[in-house]
């Protein structure tokens, strides 16, 4: 009987020294939750040098649109000086034609300029929507992943809720083992 009962306290021991130790499935959690972080840092780190690169070439852009925008003011402004200059002598052929062929290439210009205007202002619509739709998604990520690691921290919680139970069933049945040997 009392061979039985030291049996029952040694096994009892044990499974409580056993407890200590951390579970492997617990570090692996940990290490998955650590993967994922590193994954959303990742991702994130990407799409903000992503949108940077397209802000850069945005910008490229518009200066590009503003140089076309001073060149063909100083086109107009030369045309008309010229036109002007043309008005006062007597006109010649070869000059009308000239004009004619500058105001073709001063048209050309301009539409060239509206056709980059256009284009820089859909890049810039592109990148923003681009920016948001990403920054959504970063945020729903980073809710799921902080709702996963609640849900996991209850489950935790309650495991070891139980495993303490677990331990003060087993800590009294030892204390009354102990003192069922004490008495005999």
């Amino acid at each position: 009987m009392q061979e039985r009962g030291l049996r029952r306290v040694e096994e009892n021991l044990q499974a409580v020294a056993s407890m200590q130790e951390t579970p492997q499935w617990f570090v692996q959690l940990e290490g998955a939750m650590n993967n994922l972080e590193r994954q959303v840092n990742e991702q994130q780190v990407a799409v903000e040098v992503q949108v940077a690169r397209l802000q850069v070439e945005c910008d490229g852009l518009r200066r590009r649109a503003e140089m076309l925008g001073g060149m063909r003011e100083e086109l107009m402004q030369a045309m008309e000086e010229r036109v002007a200059a043309t008005a006062r002598t007597p006109a010649a052929p070869a000059r009308e034609e000239r004009y004619a062929m500058l105001a073709r290439r001063c048209d050309e210009l301009e539409a060239k300029m509206a056709a980059q205007k256009v284009h820089v202002e859909s890049h810039e619509q592109r990148f923003g929507s681009l920016a948001e739709r990403l920054e959504a998604q970063q945020q729903e990520a980073l809710d799921q992943n902080r709702h996963q690691q609640s849900q996991r921290r209850e489950e935790l919680l309650q495991e070891v809720d139980c495993q303490m139970r677990v331990m003060r069933q087993r800590m009294d049945t030892l204390s009354e083992l102990c003192d069922e040997l004490m008495m005999r």
